[in-house]
Order: C-alpha cells, then structure tokens, then sequence
C-alpha cells in the first residue's frame, strides 16, 4: 500500500492537516487496525484549540530527540549567550565533552527535528567574538520557549496512542 499526500507547506492549516491525516492513520498502515472517525482528521479551525508556532513545533521537536544532559545543555544556553567553556563551566562538564556534545547527538538532533519542521527558524544561533570564540544563543522566539521548559518534561509523542499489535 501506498499512501501520497500533497500539503502546500506555506499554508499551515493544509500542513496540519496532513499530520493528522498520517498521525491517525498510522495505526491502520502499520498494524491493519480501522481507521478513526473522519472528524477528528478535520485542520484547526481559526479560532478553535491554539495552534502552535514553528518554533514551539521545532522545541518540541528537539526535546523528544534528546536526552537529559542534552537538555540541560540546551536549558543552559538560554540563560544568556554562551561560549563552549562557558556553558561547560555552568554544567560542571569539560569543554571537550559540551563540543562532542553539540556536534555530535544534539547536532544530528537538531538536524532531525528541522527536516521534520520545515519552515521553523533555526533553533541556534551563532556568532564569532572579537576574541575569535564562537558564541551559542537563541532568538528570542526560541529562548522564550526553553524557559517554559524543564529537564524532565517530555512533551506526549503522537505515537502514544498508536496501538501495538494484538491489541
């Protein structure tokens, strides 16, 4: 079975659509399960449930992908902008093991989630110092969202409710 769906990714109740279109039918293509009720595939209606950001889409995204250290890491840098000896310095970590660390599992995290959220802005930005030191911060979009957030929060996967098989 092949299933093609074509969603104008500028429009964002068209773009909503199509998740949900693929988020409850999941259950039917992997595990031959019926389909849910047609209503719930409606887009958001303008005015109904808030619809989140690009950026909160993009967060979201990013925390589900990594894991603890990852987020304290990123935590971190939204408490002003940062060098890597700052924010190891803030974690009691070494710089070494923050740089593996942002280009490495948080790097390839980050990469994930903006395939997954096209048109999200970029969830780092960076900048070169006088003293030739690279400096991590966010915009302020961004920086906003991470505050809300705590190490241990994980915000509810769509594949929560994605049965198993036999059941």
């Amino acid at each position: 079975m092949r299933i093609f769906v074509i969603a104008e990714l500028s429009d964002p109740s068209d773009w909503h659509a199509a998740r949900a279109f693929f988020g409850q039918h999941a259950a039917q293509v992997f595990y031959g399960n019926p389909p849910p009720p047609e209503s719930s595939t409606s887009p958001p209606t303008p005015g109904g449930p808030a619809e989140k950001s690009l950026g909160q889409e993009l967060v979201e995204n990013v925390w589900l992908r990594v894991g603890k250290a990852n987020r304290r890491l990123l935590k971190a840098i939204t408490v002003q902008p940062s060098t890597i000896e700052t924010l190891a310095l803030r974690l009691n970590r070494s710089p070494t093991s923050v740089r593996s660390s942002m280009n490495a599992a948080l790097k390839r995290a980050i990469n994930s989630a903006m395939a997954a959220v096209p048109g999200a802005p970029d969830l780092l930005v960076w900048k070169k110092r006088p003293d030739r030191k690279w400096e991590v911060s966010y915009t302020s979009e961004i920086a906003a969202i991470f505050g809300t957030k705590t190490v241990d929060d994980v915000p509810p996967s769509p594949f929560d409710e994605v049965p198993h098989a036999g059941q």
